[in-house]
């Protein structure tokens, strides 16, 4: 597999294949999610933890969002 790299708002380069398995927050005071996998170029497949619900979620902005402490 090749592992993407996406571009934030920001300019910053991640590659997306980096933020799989990480805890983050949706914004400051969103709701906890999980990333799960890389879903197609450009989007994650992510669990919001509180409602089991699993979505594609944009890259660049779980990028930019919060880890979860």
């Amino acid at each position: 597999m090749v592992n993407e790299i996406a571009e934030t708002e920001t300019g910053r380069r991640i590659d997306e294949s980096a933020l799989v398995g990480s805890f983050r927050t949706i914004g400051e005071t969103g709701p906890l999610y999980e990333v799960l996998s890389v879903s197609s170029p450009g989007e994650l497949r992510i669990e919001v933890v509180h409602s089991g619900e699993i979505v594609d979620y944009p890259t660049k902005e779980a990028a930019e969002d919060p880890i979860a402490r």
